[in-house]
């Protein structure tokens, strides 16, 4: 926002530099056409300076964004973090579609209810995933430090985020904050 009214800003005192500066006097201001082009020039560096900020503080689409170091098993600032290699067992390799969706979510197994976290990838083997809160479903319910969890791979050829007869996935438990990157195979076939 801050850059928005910076730029409008610098474009309202070029604009009458710029218009002071080909000898279009502005009524009722008492400025000289030298005191209006160093407004000009002021405006334009006002300007310039919105400009790179915006382009420094709001990376393009088409830039990365800057690199920063791997979360470990519990970030810096303390957001949970669970680390999950899915592996998918040599035997159904056959049976997985290059086009299906993999589903890797992490679910409370005393509570049931909505997974705590859910992130939908491509389907190519094997990959690491890492779920935080900021993959939950619904605010307020999400992964927490300390909480022992069910994390839940699957396959759905159909791209449907429901379980469906055909679908393959793999489980495993995990403790948030104890325990580091774990492995999932996907190795069972819903019938």
């Amino acid at each position: 926002m801050l850059a928005i009214l910076a730029v409008a800003a610098a474009l309202i005192i070029f604009a009458l530099g710029f218009v002071a500066g080909r000898g279009l006097r502005l009524r009722s201001t008492g400025l000289t056409s030298a005191a209006w082009a160093a407004i000009g020039c002021a405006g334009i560096l006002l300007l310039g300076a919105a400009v790179l900020y915006g382009f420094l503080s709001h990376p393009s689409p088409g830039r990365a964004a800057p690199v920063s170091a791997p979360p470990s098993a519990d970030s810096e600032a303390g957001t949970p973090v669970i680390r999950v290699k899915v592996e998918l067992a040599p035997a159904l390799r056959t049976r997985a579609p290059d086009a299906a969706a993999l589903y890797v979510f992490v679910r409370d197994p005393a509570q049931g209810g909505p997974p705590l976290a859910v992130k939908r990838l491509p389907s190519h083997f094997p990959q690491t995933v890492e779920l935080t809160p900021a993959d939950a479903m619904i605010a307020g319910h999400a992964i927490r430090a300390g909480q022992r969890v069910e994390v839940i791979a699957r396959i759905s050829p159909s791209g449907n985020p429901m379980d469906e007869s055909g679908d393959l996935s793999g489980h495993s438990d995990y403790q948030v904050g104890r325990d580091g990157l774990i492995e999932v195979v996907v190795d069972h076939v819903t019938p």
